[in-house]
């Protein structure tokens, strides 16, 4: 009985050996894909491979000396219900595609009892805020990590260490922008009926973690194996504990300062942050601000100089401390909602 669990995949490689599987068409293999056959370091090895299947099944590698059948899978399978991911819930559907495919069939729940999972991206879904990824692009992470623009599109950056010790990354992205990128997933956005992925995607930032070792796929989905059962039944909250790990030696104190200002210039910044100060030694006192003014720019002044120190006023007026959300408490808020 394949079990409830709340673990949402956008990417999966799942391994298996023969028990699943109920069929092998061989000469569609052979059409569409690639057959090698033959020895290598003395050991024989028979192999049949096919990539770029259809929309959301990447590969499907058959070993026949190892007996044992690779997927790679994405959650575009699942078409139209693409944000929802491969769950437990959806595996049936999933198993269904490839057997659709052609090349192979499995029975769903031999699959789940036999998979595992060699690699596996994880996803959530927050709502967006306003400067969310300026804002998130300007934390002053560590200098184990960096964060980085993802692609060709504003709307995107990636979290992932400098070394290439550390086998993970976290993307945060408008899965919209994604899908219009190049022509295969535009592709995919039409068939699946754009209106209607526009508008699940609609003000939403797709987290997803991508863990490509054993000791990571347990360590952030807390579970003590890689099967594919434990994974799609797993307790952790993989997202949030790669996100604390990334930002887990930022000061949350400086992190303000570090992104209140972030779509400023710096001559920009010192001038506004000036006039702040200005205002707050004043003690918002108008008349004195404005004598104030006056007095030191006797001419310069009357050239928008006033203008400008009261519109600052007013909108300091109408600010308060709590107007501005700390981005890294606000990603942290978000993801545990949705855990």
């Amino acid at each position: 009985m394949i079990a409830d669990g709340r673990t949402a995949i956008d990417t999966i490689t799942i391994q298996s050996n023969f028990l699943p599987v109920q069929d092998i068409n061989f000469d569609k293999f052979k059409t569409d894909g690639k057959y090698d056959n033959g020895t290598e370091k003395g050991k024989q090895y028979e192999t049949y491979k096919v990539k770029n299947v259809r929309h959301g099944i990447n590969d499907i590698t058959v070993d026949m000396m190892q007996q044992v059948v690779t997927v790679r899978l994405s959650a575009k399978v699942l078409m139209k219900d693409y944000k929802r991911g491969i769950t437990a819930h959806t595996l049936d559907r999933v198993v269904d595609a490839i057997t659709d495919s052609g090349y192979i069939q499995f029975d769903c729940q031999q699959l789940y009892d036999n998979g595992r999972v060699l690699s596996v991206d994880t996803v959530d879904h927050v709502q967006l805020k306003d400067k969310y990824y300026q804002q998130l692009t300007a934390v002053p992470y560590s200098t184990k990590y960096d964060a980085v623009p993802y692609g060709r599109v504003q709307s995107s950056l990636v979290l992932k260490g400098r070394h290439s010790s550390v086998k993970y990354r976290q993307l945060h992205y408008d899965k919209i922008q994604d899908l219009n990128k190049d022509k295969k997933n535009r592709e995919f956005l039409q068939i699946c009926d754009a209106r209607h992925l526009h508008k699940e995607f609609k003000n939403i930032v797709r987290i997803e973690s991508n863990l490509t070792s054993f000791e990571n796929i347990r360590k952030y989905l807390n579970i003590t194996e890689n099967s594919l059962q434990k994974v799609l039944t797993a307790p952790g909250t993989p997202n949030l504990t790669l996100f604390n790990k990334i930002v887990g030696t930022v000061d949350i104190r400086v992190v303000e300062l570090f992104t209140e200002y972030s779509e400023m210039s710096m001559q920009q910044e010192l001038k506004i942050r000036g006039i702040h100060g200005i205002i707050r030694d004043f003690n918002f006192n108008w008349s004195l601000i404005e004598r104030y003014i006056k007095t030191r720019a006797k001419t310069s002044y009357r050239n928008g100089l006033l203008k400008e120190v009261r519109n600052v006023y007013t909108q300091m007026q109408t600010t308060t401390d709590t107007d501005f959300v700390n981005i890294v408490d606000y990603v942290r808020e978000q993801l545990q909602a949705t855990a």
